[in-house]
């Protein structure tokens, strides 16, 4: 900078020193304020990001391999890493944050884990990952006329694709014979958590739609198809918005993901029982096509705190039961009478059928009554009576609001003594995917705990405010103390505590608070417990400890994440540049 003040200096006449001087001064202010600028826009773009990844693709794999995946989204702050919520399932990120290399242990269990991808400035909220027990492989464009379809398909597959623009269909051939089954499954709105409302067709080897199918699971369709004669058949799926909007052309997009299954060899539906005592091995039948006796009966045990089990399979689909702590029963094996509490598995077989199932009551206990059945994709529309023994109709009760068709009811009962429930189809229609859960219970006090997000981040010297939303059932009126657990040391929390009436009732804030100067990622909860010695509680109204989840969060978000922030460097200090020298008396 000298040098080129001299420069300019040496160019000039005498008249003109003092306004060279005046410059380089200028031009030292300059660069002062360039130091300092490029200081602030260094550090800018060197601050830590959280991954925001936002989904993977494939967004599944096959029990025992391998899968190379696309990571959607920003990586933000390199490296990054990933969790899952199976330890059958191991994901390392590659170095740029771009892909990983998902391993599915043999020893994984199909159905639905968890990944979350985080770094040491944050982390992506949790994304669903599909293990699955058929072979997998990618859709190739372009496939969107049946003459585009590539080769045949046989025995099971899955395919994962995207529809990935406006007007995407995307086509699949594959090779029946005369009278072979085959079942056409997505997993796209429900799992996968994609916007779309798809649509399943079945052509023939003419181009012909001979089966549709717009929702069976939820908004994911299937299709299970006979063939009538030997021949190359096709697979057609396109797809509406999952939010109907003002377009009427076929949807798509980058996050209209899914996972097609087409089986020609076994494939699970769904199972009975529906629920299974904890700590007791159950027997369990599987229900779909193609499945042969041997492979039809497995066994499930929940010997921990699961709340449902999926069922082991090597056949395609896959099923769960849920997990109670109280006797399971499945029909038509039902003692003659049962006392309260249980529950029951059953299917409408038939049209027109009624399943009755007997027990016994007190005068004036309060029984809660619930039928499971379009929760878990059953197509029985429930309809449920209450009767005495002698057919005196106690209480009858359809649906629970108009998004929900299954059941759900409080009633107090008249005398001691025998009552039937009776379940029915609505409008008497019956079949093996009829099925239904039956439970009995007492309703009993309790609370439910939930949260915002699925992640928080929290910096030195800063506490980090958690709100915790408390919702009471069953006029449940204890104080419930919150807390979070899992954390490590180093971090402590300052707990809160929800009173039976007030502000404090609904709604809580935990606070925590960070002394760690290297940082910290890891599962935590948070949780509550009923106040012992609370006024307000009794000992028959005090509920287990509850741990909260996201609001509006789909299975395994709550685990919760926590990011400790490190101490941050503190920023170089730019030195200014040398001053102008004096000037000289000569001058």
């Amino acid at each position: 900078m000298n040098a080129t003040r001299s420069r300019h200096i040496a160019g000039t006449g005498t008249s003109q020193k003092s306004s060279g001087r005046s410059r380089s001064r200028g031009l030292g202010v300059l660069s002062v304020l360039a130091v300092l600028v490029s200081c602030v826009s260094r550090a800018s773009a060197d601050d830590p990001a959280a991954p925001q990844i936002t989904r993977v693709f494939p967004p599944g794999a096959q029990i025992g391999t391998t899968v190379a995946v696309e990571l959607k989204g920003k990586p933000g702050t390199l490296p990054v890493s990933a969790w899952s919520s199976s330890e059958a399932v191991d994901c390392q990120v590659s170095e740029d944050g771009t892909s990983a290399n998902i391993a599915v242990s043999e020893t994984a269990s199909p159905g639905l884990c968890w990944l979350r991808f985080h770094n040491t400035a944050g982390a992506a909220s949790l994304l669903p990952f599909v293990i699955g027990t058929a072979p997998e492989t990618t859709e190739t464009e372009p496939n969107d006329r049946v003459a585009e379809s590539g080769s045949c398909y046989t025995g099971s597959v899955v395919i994962n694709g995207v529809l990935s623009k406006t007007d995407d269909v995307d086509c699949a051939a594959v090779q029946l014979t005369s009278g072979q089954i085959l079942v056409a499954a997505l997993q796209a709105h429900r799992d996968l958590g994609s916007p779309m409302d798809a649509v399943l067709q079945i052509l023939g080897p003419d181009g012909r739609v001979l089966e549709q199918n717009d929702d069976d699971h939820g908004f994911d369709p299937q299709i299970t198809f006979t063939a009538p004669a030997d021949g190359t058949y096709f697979v057609r799926l396109f797809a509406f918005p999952a939010t109907p909007n003002s377009t009427i052309r076929f949807a798509g997009g980058e996050d209209f993901v899914y996972r097609l299954t087409l089986a020609t060899d076994a494939f699970v539906d769904h199972s009975l029982p529906l629920a299974v005592t904890t700590g007791v091995e159950s027997d369990v039948l599987l229900h779909g096509w193609n499945l042969s006796a041997d492979a039809r009966v497995t066994k499930a045990a929940a010997t921990g705190d699961e709340t449902s089990l999926n069922i082991a399979t090597s056949a395609a689909g896959s099923t769960s039961v849920d997990v109670m702590d109280y006797p399971t029963f499945t029909e038509p094996q039902l003692p003659a009478t049962m006392t309260i509490p249980f529950a029951v598995s059953g299917s409408v077989n038939a049209p027109g059928q009624v399943d009755v199932v007997s027990f016994t009551g007190n005068k004036s206990q309060q029984i809660a009554l619930s039928v499971v059945a379009r929760a878990k994709f059953s197509l029985l529309d429930p309809v449920l009576e209450l009767k005495t023994a002698d057919g005196t109709v106690i209480k009858d009760a359809d649906d629970i609001s108009k998004e929900n068709q299954d059941v759900q009811v409080t009633v107090t009962l008249p005398d001691d003594g025998e009552y039937r429930i009776e379940i029915a189809d609505r409008f008497d229609h019956g079949g093996e995917r009829f099925f239904y859960l039956l439970t009995c219970t007492e309703p009993k006090p309790e609370f439910v705990l939930s949260v915002a997000a699925d992640h928080f981040e929290i910096a030195p010297g800063k506490p980090l405010e958690v709100p915790v939303s408390i919702e009471r059932r069953g006029g449940f009126a204890g104080t419930v103390r919150i807390t979070a657990d899992q954390l490590p040391e180093g971090i402590t929390f300052e707990s809160a505590e929800s009173l039976p009436e007030g502000d404090s009732s609904k709604s809580v804030t935990i606070r925590l608070a960070s002394t760690l100067p290297a940082g910290h990622s890891g599962v935590f909860t948070v949780q509550g417990e009923t106040v012992t010695g609370d006024e307000n509680s009794t000992d028959a109204a005090m509920p287990a400890a509850r741990v909260a989840a996201v609001a509006g969060g789909r299975s395994g978000t709550s685990k919760l994440w926590l990011t400790a922030l490190a101490n941050p460097e503190p920023a170089p200090v730019a030195e200014p540049p040398a001053a102008d020298p004096p000037a000289s008396s000569e001058e």
